[in-house]
C-alpha cells in the first residue's frame, strides 16, 4: 500500500509538472502573437503575408493531423460567419478580433485542403482501388518521362474493363450469359455506373497510374490507349545513397505528391486514338524539336547538360557527372530555378524595349512567354516559383507598386500548396528552391557585413555573398535527404557559377538557332562546348578531393536543430541593425 501511495505521488507530481510546462509555454506563446498581431494589424500587406503563412501552416499540420473533412468545412464556415459579423459590427478589418479570425480561417482552410487531398482506396471509382488485380483499362496518356533505356508514362485512366465469367451472378443479382446483351446497371451500394456488354464490364474510373514502357514505340500526350497490366502499389526502392542506404527510398511517397498510386510495368499497351492537337501536344513536340537540335549540334556529355539546364530533360544527362555534380553542390545550376527564368525575363525585356515598346506595355508578352517556357520544360517547382515570384514582380513594376519579395515568395508557395498540397512536405527540390530563396532575402543582408572587405573581382564577392546564403539554408534539407555535404562546394561554385549567365544566354539563342538552322546552331555551339567543357573539367579535378561528409544516421535532426538557430541568428542580427539605426 506505500508503494502504492508513493507511485501515485510521483505520477500526481509529474503531472504537474506538464500541465505548469503547457502554461508556461502558452504564456510565452500567447505573448508572441499579440505582438505578432501588434505588427501585423495596421498593414495590408502584413495581414495578407499572415494569411499566406497560415494557410501554408494548416497544410502543414495536416500531415501530421487526420480529420473528417466534412466536419473542418463546417468548421471553416462557422469561422467564416464569425469573420463576416464582426466586419460588419466593426466596420474595419484592422481590428484584434476581425484579424484572428481570418487567420484561423487561412489556417483552417489549408488543413482542409490538405484532407480532401488524401486518397481513398475503399471507393471503386479510383483506379488504385484495384491494386494487386490483373486489369484492362483506357486511359490518356498526360506526360511522358523519357530516360536513358524506359518511358515512364504517367496515364489518366478513364475506364476499367475487365472480363467477367459467363454464367456467374455478378453483384447485383443479374443473371449472366453467352449472349449479347448489354445491362447498365447503376448500383447504390458501388457508387459507379457500370456498362456491361458480352461478358465485360467497363467500369467509369479516374486516377493516375505510372506505367513502364519501352523507348519504342513512340507515344505522345493525349494518345488514348488500352492498357493491360497487372496494377501494383509503388513501395520502397533499395537506395544506395548514404542517407538511404537502412531504409530505402519510399517511392510510393515521393509519387503521392503526383496523385499516382499505382505503378504498371510489363503492360500491353495499345493506342485506340491518336492525341489531336492541343496545348500539351504543342508543348511536347516543341520542346522535343528544340532537343532534337540541341543533339545535331553539341557533343556528348556537354548535350546532356545543356538540354537538362535549358528543357529540364534529364535522360542525356551522364550518371558520373550527375552524381559529381550532387557531391559538390552544382546540381542547381541545372535545374531551371529563378536565375534562367531572370535571364530569359531579362532577355525578353531588353528585346522588346528595342522594338519600340515601353517597359510597362512589355509585360504581357513577356508574361506570356515566361508562362509558355515554364510549361514547355514540365513546370518543376524550382521554375514554376520563378516564374510566379517574376510575373508578380514584373506586374507590381508595370502598376507602379513597391517589390515586396517576401509577399511574392509567399504567394507562389501558397499558390502551388492551394493547387497540389502534398508538395508541401513531399517535394524535396519545393523545399529546397523555396529555402534558398529565403536565404536570398534574409541571409545576404546579415552575411554582408562579413564579405565588405572582399575586392568585388569579377563579381566573385557577390557569387560568394548568394551561395553561401543559398546554402546555409538548404544544407540542413541536404543532410536530410541525401545525407552527405561537401564543403568543396562554394569553392565549385565560385569557379563555375561566373560562367552560367554567358551559358544561359548563349544557350538559348544557340538552343533557337540549331531549331531554325542547323548549321548556325552548330556554328553557336561551338563556344556552348567550351564553356561547358571548363565546368565539367573544373568539377572533375574538385571530384578527386576526398572532402564529402556522409551522413548514415539521424539526418533528421539536421533541420530540426538547424532552422530555429538559423532563425535566431536572423533575428537577432535584424534587431541589432533596428537598434543602430535608433
Amino acid at each position: 500500500m506505500p508503494h502504492k501511495a508513493r507511485y501515485k505521488k510521483q505520477d500526481t507530481n509529474f503531472f504537474s509538472k506538464i500541465c505548469f510546462l503547457h502554461l508556461v509555454s502558452c504564456f510565452f506563446l500567447s505573448c508572441f502573437f499579440m505582438e505578432f498581431l501588434n505588427n501585423i494589424i495596421n498593414s495590408k500587406s502584413k495581414i495578407f503575408l499572415s494569411c499566406l503563412l497560415f494557410f501554408i501552416a494548416g497544410v502543414a499540420l495536416g500531415n501530421f493531423f487526420v480529420a473528417d473533412s466534412y466536419l473542418i468545412f463546417c468548421l471553416m464556415l462557422f469561422a467564416v460567419f464569425l469573420l463576416l459579423m464582426n466586419i460588419k459590427r466593426s466596420g474595419s478589418v484592422y481590428t484584434a478580433n476581425v484579424v484572428i479570425i481570418l487567420l484561423a480561417v487561412s489556417l483552417i482552410f489549408g488543413f482542409w485542403r490538405y484532407q480532401i487531398s488524401l486518397p481513398d482506396f475503399g471507393d471503386p471509382v479510383k483506379i488504385y482501388h484495384y491494386n494487386g488485380q490483373q486489369i484492362k483499362f483506357v486511359g490518356k496518356i498526360i506526360s511522358i518521362d523519357e530516360r536513358v533505356n524506359l518511358r515512364k508514362l504517367t496515364v489518366e485512366s478513364e475506364s476499367l474493363s475487365t472480363v467477367i465469367p459467363s454464367g456467374i451472378t455478378p453483384k447485383g443479382g443479374i443473371k449472366r450469359d453467352n449472349s449479347d446483351v448489354t445491362k447498365v446497371i447503376s448500383s447504390s451500394n458501388r457508387g459507379i455506373t457500370t456498362s456491361r456488354q458480352g461478358g465485360t464490364r467497363n467500369d467509369i474510373v479516374s486516377g493516375r497510374v505510372m506505367i513502364n514502357t519501352a523507348l519504342y514505340p513512340a507515344y505522345a500526350p493525349g494518345d488514348i490507349i488500352n492498357v493491360s497490366c497487372k496494377l501494383q502499389a509503388p513501395g520502397i526502392v533499395a537506395d544506395s545513397s548514404a542517407a538511404g542506404a537502412s531504409a530505402g527510398f519510399d517511392y510510393g511517397r515521393y509519387l503521392s505528391k503526383d496523385n499516382i498510386y499505382s505503378l504498371c510495368s510489363f503492360a500491353d499497351l495499345r493506342v485506340i486514338k491518336s492525341a489531336p492537337l492541343s496545348w500539351p501536344l504543342l508543348l511536347f513536340i516543341t520542346r522535343e524539336h528544340f532537343s532534337a537540335g540541341l543533339s545535331a549540334s553539341l557533343p556528348e556529355p556537354a548535350v546532356g547538360i545543356l538540354t537538362a539546364m535549358l528543357l529540364n530533360i534529364s535522360r542525356g544527362l551522364d550518371p558520373a557527372l550527375s552524381n559529381l555534380f550532387a557531391k559538390l553542390g552544382l546540381t542547381h545550376i541545372i535545374a531551371i530555378s529563378g536565375s534562367h527564368i531572370t535571364t530569359i525575363a531579362a532577355i525578353l525585356i531588353v528585346l522588346a524595349i528595342g522594338l519600340g515598346l515601353k517597359r510597362q506595355n512589355a509585360f504581357w508578352p513577356v508574361a506570356i512567354i515566361i508562362a509558355f517556357y515554364t510549361a514547355m520544360v514540365g513546370a518543376p517547382p524550382s521554375a514554376l516559383r520563378a516564374a510566379i515570384m517574376g510575373i508578380m514582380l514584373l506586374y507590381a513594376q508595370k502598376i507602379g507598386r513597391r517589390n515586396s519579395l517576401p509577399v511574392a515568395l509567399a504567394f507562389a508557395a501558397a499558390l502551388m500548396v492551394l493547387i497540389n498540397p502534398k508538395i508541401l512536405m513531399i517535394d524535396a527540390g519545393f523545399q529546397l528552391s523555396f529555402m534558398s530563396v529565403l536565404g536570398l532575402i534574409y541571409l545576404v543582408p546579415v552575411l554582408e557585413k562579413y564579405f565588405s572587405r572582399l575586392p568585388d573581382f569579377w563579381q566573385l564577392k557577390e557569387i560568394a555573398l548568394v551561395t553561401l546564403s543559398a546554402q546555409i539554408m538548404t544544407l540542413p534539407l541536404t543532410v536530410l535527404y541525401f545525407g552527405r555535404f561537401s564543403p568543396l562546394s562554394l569553392l565549385a561554385n565560385l569557379l563555375i557559377l561566373p560562367v552560367i549567365p554567358l551559358l544561359t544566354i548563349w544557350g538559348i539563342f544557340h538552343m533557337l538557332a540549331a531549331a531554325i538552322y542547323l548549321p548556325l546552331g552548330q556554328l553557336l555551339g561551338l563556344l556552348s562546348w567550351l564553356l561547358i567543357e571548363y565546368w565539367i573539367k573544373a568539377a572533375q579535378l574538385l571530384g578527386w578531393l576526398p572532402l564529402t561528409f556522409n551522413f548514415t544516421a539521424n539526418a533528421w535532426l539536421a533541420p530540426l536543430v538547424a532552422y530555429p538557430l538559423i532563425g535566431y541568428w536572423i533575428w537577432r542580427e535584424r534587431k541589432k541593425e533596428i537598434g543602430n539605426r535608433k
